[in-house]
C-alpha cells in the first residue's frame, strides 16, 4: 500500500513538473502581463519569456507597454531583458534580484495593433473618477454673429431685469430701520443712568470728614456704595456699547456683501445678452484641459500604485523584552532581505547606423525596487537619459523614499526638442487635425507625501504650424478665431498644475493662449461686445455705488448719534469717578 502511495506521489510530481516545463513560461508571462496591465490600464505584451529554474535565470525577448493616452503607441518597448535570482534568499521565501539588464529600449514607438484593453470601464467608475475634480473643466463658449446686434440693447435688458442689488439694499434698509427702533428704545433705557449718576452726586455730597469711629464706618460704607454704583453704571454702558458695535458690524458686513450681489447681477445680465465675457475665459483649459487631465490621471494612478506597493511600515512585531531584567545578545548573522527586492536595473540602447533608429541612445539606472523599504533601508532611485533619432532629449530622475512613514517623493522629467507633428490631438473641433511643424520643451515635477500628490508641468512650444483640413467649418465667431489663431503661432506656454489632497483634485491651467485669443476676439468683434460689457459693468457698478453711499450715510448718521449719547454718559461717569 505504501509503495502504491509513493508511486502515485511520484507520478503527480512528474505531471506537475511537465506542466511547468511546457506551460510554466506561458503562465508566468500571462501573470506578468495582467499585473502590468492593471497598473497601466492598457495592453502589455511580453514575448519570449524563458525561466531557467536550474540557473535561476530569466530572459525576455521583448516587452511592449502601451501608452494609455494613445493606444496606437508604446510608452516603452524593450528587447533583450535578462536577470538572475539570488539563490540564498529563496530559501527564506524571498525574491532578490541583483541586477536586471535591459537592452534596446525604445520610447513612444508606433504599434502595429491597437493596445486598448477589451475590457470596458463601467459608466459608474468613469463617473466616479470625473467627480473627483472639484470643479468642471472650462468649455468653449459660442458667439453667433447674427445674434450680436439683437442682444446688445442694454436698456432693453435692464428694463426686464430685477436687480439683486436693489433687493438686498431694500432688505438692509429694513434691517437698519429695525436697528434704529431697537437702539432708540435702548437709549431711552439708558436715560435712567442719568438718575443713577445724579444719585451718585447726592451720595458724594454726603462725604465729609468723620469725627469719631462710628463716623469713619459710616463714611467707608458710603464710599463702598458709591463705588459699587459706579461700577454697575460702567458695566451697563460697556454692555450697551459692545452690543451696538456688534449690530453696527453686522450692518457693515451686509453693506459690503452688496458687491457679491452686484457681481451676480452682472453675470445674470451678461447671460441675458447671451454674450461671454471674452476677457475672462480660460481658452487654454477649454482646449487642452480634458486631454491633460486624462494624461495626468494616468500618472497619478501609477504613482498611487507605486506608493501602495512601497509600504513605509514593516510587518514585524516588536521584540519581546527579556525576562528577569536580562539582556538580549545579538550575534552577527546573515543579511536580512525584503520579501522582494531588485537592487538595480541597468538600461541601455543604441540605434543601428543607417537605419530609422540611427542616432538613438539611452542609458539609465533604477535602484532599490522593493516591497519592504524599511528593511532594505534605501530609497528607490531612478536616473535615465535618452536621445531619439530626431534629437529629442529625455531626462528622468527621481527618488521614492519610503524608508520612514513621513516620505517625500519627487520625480523630475525634462523633454527638449520634442517634435509636435508626432503628437496626436483629441477629436475636438477646436483643435487642428494635425500639427505640421513645431518643437516643444516640457519640464514636469511630481511631488508626493502622505497627504498630497502634486504635478507641475511647464510646456514651451515654438514655431507651431497646424492644419485644420478635414475639420468642420466653424459655425461661430469664437471657433473661427480659435482656428485662425492656432494655424500659426510663434510661441505658446502652458503652465499646468494638478493637485490631489485625499480624494479631491484641483486643476489649474494658465497660458499665453488666453491673451492671444482674447486679443484677436476683441479685434474681430470690435467695440460692440467689449463696449457692451464695459457699459454693463459701469451700470452695475453705478447702482452698487449709489446703494452703498445711501446705506453708509444713514448708518454713519445714526452711529454718530448713538456714539455721542454713549460718550456723554461715559464722560459723566469719568467725572464722578474723579470726584
Amino acid at each position: 500500500m505504501r509503495n502504491k502511495a509513493i508511486l502515485i506521489l511520484i507520478g503527480f510530481l512528474v505531471m506537475i513538473g511537465l506542466i511547468c516545463f511546457f506551460w510554466g513560461n506561458s503562465i508566468i508571462t500571462r501573470v506578468l502581463e495582467n499585473t502590468l496591465q492593471a497598473i497601466i490600464s492598457a495592453k502589455v505584451e511580453i514575448e519570449g519569456f524563458r525561466l531557467n529554474p536550474f540557473k535561476l535565470a530569466v530572459q525576455m525577448e521583448s516587452i511592449q507597454i502601451t501608452n494609455p493616452a494613445d493606444t496606437w503607441k508604446n510608452i516603452i518597448a524593450a528587447n533583450k531583458i535578462s536577470f538572475k535570482l539570488a539563490p540564498g534568499p529563496l530559501f527564506e521565501g524571498k525574491k532578490v534580484i541583483d541586477e536586471i539588464v535591459v537592452e534596446d529600449l525604445i520610447f513612444n514607438g508606433k504599434r502595429r495593433t491597437d493596445g486598448k484593453l477589451k475590457k470596458k470601464v463601467s459608466p459608474k467608475s468613469t463617473e466616479k473618477k470625473q467627480s473627483k475634480l472639484s470643479r468642471a473643466i472650462a468649455t468653449m463658449p459660442i458667439l453667433k454673429p447674427e445674434t450680436i446686434a439683437d442682444n446688445l440693447n442694454l436698456e432693453k435688458i435692464i428694463a426686464s431685469y430685477q436687480f439683486k442689488t436693489d433687493l438686498s439694499a431694500a432688505k438692509i434698509k429694513s434691517e437698519l430701520a429695525a436697528y434704529q427702533q431697537k437702539w432708540d428704545a435702548n437709549l431711552e433705557e439708558l436715560n435712567d443712568i442719568k438718575v443713577e449718576i445724579e444719585g451718585l452726586d447726592d451720595k458724594i455730597a454726603k462725604l465729609k470728614k468723620p469725627n469719631n469711629l462710628m463716623g469713619i464706618n459710616e463714611q467707608l460704607d458710603l464710599v463702598k456704595e458709591i463705588r459699587d454704583a459706579a461700577e454697575k453704571i460702567q458695566t451697563e454702558l460697556q454692555t450697551a456699547n459692545d452690543q451696538f458695535q456688534k449690530d453696527n458690524q453686522a450692518l457693515e458686513d451686509a453693506i459690503k456683501g452688496l458687491k457679491e450681489e452686484a457681481e451676480v447681477d452682472y453675470q445674470a445680465l451678461l447671460a441675458l445678452a447671451k454674450l461671454p465675457d471674452i476677457g475672462n475665459i480660460n481658452y487654454a483649459e477649454a482646449l487642452l484641459g480634458k486631454t491633460m487631465f486624462k494624461a495626468s490621471s494616468v500618472i497619478f494612478n501609477v504613482i498611487g500604485y507605486l506608493q501602495k506597493s512601497l509600504p513605509a511600515k514593516g510587518d514585524h512585531p516588536p521584540k519581546a523584552k527579556p525576562t528577569r531584567g536580562g539582556q538580549n545578545i545579538v550575534f552577527p548573522g546573515r543579511k536580512t532581505y525584503p520579501r522582494f527586492l531588485i537592487k538595480k536595473i541597468a538600461v541601455s540602447g543604441k540605434g543601428t547606423p543607417d537605419s530609422s533608429m540611427d542616432g538613438f541612445y539611452v542609458n539609465g539606472i533604477v535602484t532599490g525596487i522593493t516591497s519592504e523599504p524599511p528593511i532594505y533601508g534605501l530609497p528607490m532611485t531612478t536616473a535615465l537619459f535618452a536621445q531619439t533619432p530626431n534629437q529629442t532629449l529625455l531626462r528622468l530622475d527621481g527618488e521614492l523614499n519610503h524608508v520612514t512613514p513621513e516620505f517625500k517623493d519627487k520625480i523630475n522629467l525634462t523633454l527638449k526638442g520634442l517634435p509636435l507633428p508626432q503628437l496626436d490631438l483629441s477629436d475636438s473641433k477646436y483643435l487642428p487635425s494635425k500639427i505640421l511643424s513645431g518643437r516643444a520643451e516640457i519640464n514636469a515635477v511630481a511631488k508626493m507625501d502622505p497627504d498630497l500628490m502634486k504635478l507641475e508641468v511647464l510646456i514651451t512650444a515654438d514655431n507651431i504650424k497646424t492644419d485644420f483640413s478635414g475639420n468642420p467649418e466653424p459655425d461661430d465667431l469664437i471657433s473661427e478665431i480659435v482656428q485662425n489663431t492656432l494655424v500659426n503661432l510663434n510661441q505658446v506656454t502652458v503652465d499646468y498644475q494638478l493637485e490631489q489632497i485625499k480624494d479631491q483634485l484641483e486643476m489649474k491651467i494658465s497660458s499665453n493662449l488666453n491673451q492671444i485669443i482674447s486679443n484677436r476676439l476683441q479685434e474681430t468683434v470690435g467695440e460692440k461686445v467689449t463696449g457692451f460689457t464695459r457699459e454693463l459693468r459701469a451700470e452695475v457698478d453705478a447702482k452698487l455705488l449709489k446703494e452703498e453711499k445711501s446705506l453708509d450715510a444713514v448708518k454713519q448718521r445714526y452711529q454718530q448719534t448713538v456714539d455721542a449719547k454713549l460718550n456723554e454718559f461715559q464722560a459723566r461717569i469719568n467725572l464722578e469717578e474723579q470726584k
